[in-house]
């Protein structure tokens, strides 16, 4: 979503040296690949503002695969624009369906803008957790790495997960991603939420806005979704495993 071949062909010159690179400590690797996605984003938040800024054409029958793990790196910049421009169309066309046609442009542009800011507020710690969580996996997918801090949060939400919806969540390709839902919690319960479900919106009780959190860093997401008990929270959620525009699901915490 947001390399080019280009960028790609130049992280190349890494791909043999990471483990050398690790056991001395060199952290140069990472933080220059991190640099230029935090530039690629910047240019894909402009571009993104740029389209909303103009009436968009909805009356096309167009496609859009939202998980480009295996998809190829567009070889240029008219290739990604056209797949940024598919993912801007399904966001407008998500809040549309959600019932907020009206505040679409605000929200779309509040979207794209807390992603740049989110990426914008990363720390050397965070990156440093990225990288380490990535080695962790291709050893063992079952594997990660959290920084002192946030292995002291994921513990305390861990505590306070069946006071809650009942899920451990992680940040996935700008989505607050459900990593695991807790057998007997509300979300369990509801039989509608699944590992991989993403989540985009967050609203408390019954009547409360729902806040988009698309780009949010995922302990801010969680200080929002999480409830006293008995609570009620509301989520829109983004489904992994159904081809279906986000729907709403209401849950008591």
């Amino acid at each position: 979503m947001y390399f080019l071949q280009s960028d790609v062909d130049q992280f190349e010159k890494y791909r043999l040296v990471l483990d050398q690179n690790l056991s001395t400590g060199n952290l140069i690797p990472p933080f220059d690949i991190f640099n230029v996605y935090k530039d690629r984003l910047s240019e894909r938040v402009k571009f993104a503002i740029e389209v909303l800024d103009k009436p968009l054409d909805l009356s096309k029958n167009e496609e859009i695969d939202l998980d480009r793990e295996k998809a190829k790196y567009a070889a240029n910049e008219k290739e990604l624009n056209d797949i940024w421009l598919k993912r801007i169309k399904f966001d407008v066309i998500g809040l549309i369906l959600g019932g907020k046609e009206e505040k679409m442009p605000e929200n779309c542009f509040k979207r794209y803008k807390n992603l740049h800011k989110a990426i914008l507020q990363y720390r050397p710690d965070d990156v440093f957790q990225i990288f380490m969580g990535s080695v962790m996996e291709s050893i063992d997918p079952h594997s990660s790495y959290m920084s002192p801090k946030t292995s002291q949060d994921f513990n305390i939400n861990m505590a306070q997960s069946l006071e809650g919806i009942g899920a451990t969540l992680t940040s996935e390709n700008d989505y607050v991603t459900i990593v695991r839902v807790v057998p007997g919690g509300p979300a369990s319960k509801s039989g509608l939420v699944e590992d991989g479900d993403r989540i985009i919106g967050v609203a408390q009780g019954d009547d409360g806005e729902m806040v988009d959190i698309v780009g949010w860093r995922t302990d801010d997401a969680v200080q929002l979704i999480r409830g006293a008990k008995g609570t009620i929270v509301r989520l829109t959620l983004l489904k992994r495993r159904m081809e279906q525009m986000p729907f709403h699901l209401k849950l008591n915490s």
